[in-house]
Formats: C-alpha cells, structure tokens, sequence
C-alpha cells in the first residue's frame, strides 16, 4: 500500500492526524481508513464510547489476534468492554490518566495489561484522541497494538550497545547513567528515575534527573540503613525494595514534606551489585501514584541496573 521505506511511525502519525480531521458524521471514513492501516501498523484501531468501561463501537478485524475476541463478540458487549478487560491494578491509573486530559483537544499515550479471551495477560499501548460534539465529550477514537516484547529485555534495545560504546569512548559515568534514565523514562510511561552512589558509607545523587531539586537535596550523603527509605534498605539489604505507598510508610517520614509537595507516591529501588557482590549504588524509580511492579517490569527493570552495574564499576577501576 505505501512506497518502501515508509516507517511505521509516520504513517500513524498520519493516520491520527486524518483521524483528528473527521467529523463524527464521518463514522464510515473512519472505519475504512481504521481497516486500511491496522494491517500496516500491526494494530487495531477503535472507536470507543465516554462511558465508565468505554463500551466499544468499532475495533478493526484484527482484534481476533491481539485479544482473541472476534468483532461481533466484543463490540457494544460491556462483559468485554475496556474497562473490564484491563487489569484491576492499571485500570485504576489509566481512569485517572484518561480523565486529567479528558477536557484537552490532544492524544494521550497510555500503558496497561490487559487480559485476552484466552486468559493471557499481553501489554497493550494505546494512543487515543478525544471527539467532541457541540463542546461535549463523546468518544475516544485511536490505536493499539501489543508491546509485551519490549518489556522482557532491554539488552534487546540499542541502549545497551550505547552503553558499551559510551564505556568504549571514555564518556563520565554521569553522562552515560543520565542516558540510562533517559532510557528508562521512556520505556515506563509517567515514571521518574534516579541513580545513587555509594562513595564510604553514604549515598550521593549521580547524573541529572528530572526529580524536584529539593528532593535531589535531601538524598545528598545519605546514610544507608533498613529503615532509611527504598535506596537506604535497598542497598544496606542489597536486595530490591519496592514501597508502593511512600506516603504513609514509615521510612519516609523524614521527607514527608518534600514527597507531599513533589507529589511522589511509590518508589521501587534495585541495589547496583559489582561482580564481587558489593553494593555499589542504587537505581530507582518513582511514580505519582501508587504502582507495584510486575514480572515484565522488573525484567525491564533489571536490564538497566545491569548496565548501571558494568558502568559504575568500570569507572571506579579509572
């Protein structure tokens, strides 16, 4: 259909943009477009209703692959409706995410698990615009396709052949750990991480990241210890931490404060072991809402610190 060399990424692009032109008097327009690209793209584009499960109206065919429901059985069906196939522990942050930007006349990018007819969780991306009719929000039209394979192993990226060249040209740790957070900002959707050092017996901040200042601040010489928030115990422990409710857990009582006014909720914290089994650092992330990590998560999650890992004990042999 398209001349070689298209990517896939412009003619989404495209797409969502035809997409954001139409008229609500144009439903045909949109389906045929949505059956022309889906097969392009590897995806399934959607019409959905602004109810409480955002009841389907159209899906393209190949939501038989993606989830193993044929369109007759889920369309205006709420037993399989969005809602109810999501997985309780995201559909709570995708509601929230879907109503803060509800109002707003642009496209939000979502992740979340979803559960296929054969039971089978698969990560799903969405990319979805608002249609409004005299002013009033009635349905979200866009896109969706299956991501799982980018959260098994980030060695699979080419952040980890950037990393090695990195080592190879002499850049500063700080540098090549800020492309490391870099990395994985983009990888958890809403997430902000942070790297810690331990140089004696505290913890300094390493490479620029997008955490308030004042947060930054409070890390500086840390004094590592079990009850010491998630990086304290995590590398006192060397064993991942994860606090999904910072808040109202004790051992960020010291910085309530700061976390209330950062609007942090949730911290998960992997220790950076050298290969004699030293704590050398932490890497962390944080979340404005309280999230637990899952199997694919911390898969992603383990790829980075594994190269945080080779990085940080490489330049201390300097």
């Amino acid at each position: 259909m398209f001349r070689k060399g298209l990517s896939q990424k412009y003619i989404f692009a495209l797409v969502i943009k035809l997409f954001s032109l139409l008229e609500l008097s144009t439903v045909q327009k949109f389906e045929h477009l949505a059956s022309s690209f889906a097969d392009e793209l590897n995806g399934v584009f959607f019409r959905c209703k602004n109810d409480e499960l955002w009841t389907l109206e159209y899906i393209s065919p190949g939501v038989e692959n993606l989830l193993g429901f044929t369109q007759k059985e889920i369309l205006g069906n709420m037993e399989y409706a969005p809602g109810n196939l999501i997985l309780p522990e995201d559909a709570k942050r995708v509601q929230d995410e879907i109503l803060n930007r509800a109002d707003k006349d642009e496209k939000l990018t979502l992740e979340y698990r979803i559960r296929t007819k054969s039971g089978k969780i698969k990560w799903i991306r969405e990319i979805n615009i608002p249609i409004f009719d005299s002013g009033k929000l009635v349905c979200f039209e866009g896109y969706i396709r299956d991501v799982s394979a980018q959260y098994y192993s980030v060695q699979n990226s080419n952040i980890y052949e950037d990393t090695l060249e990195l080592l190879a040209d002499g850049e500063p740790l700080d540098y090549i750990l800020k492309r490391l957070i870099e990395a994985i900002e983009k990888e958890f959707n809403g997430c902000f991480a942070s790297t810690l050092q331990l140089r004696g017996e505290k913890l300094y901040p390493v490479a620029n990241n997008k955490l308030p200042k004042e947060y930054n601040d409070a890390l500086e010489g840390l004094i590592p210890g079990e009850n010491v928030g998630a990086c304290g115990r995590a590398v006192t422990l060397k064993e991942r931490v994860v606090h999904q409710d910072i808040e109202n857990h004790p051992n960020w009582s010291e910085v309530h404060d700061i976390l209330k006014r950062a609007g942090l909720k949730s911290c998960w914290s992997e220790p950076i072991i050298s290969s004699a089994g030293e704590a050398m650092g932490t890497f962390a992330l944080y979340w404005k809402y309280k999230r637990e990590p899952h199997d694919l998560d911390l898969r992603k999650l383990r790829g980075i610190v594994h190269l945080a890992g080779i990085a940080m004990e490489k330049k201390s042999r300097e």
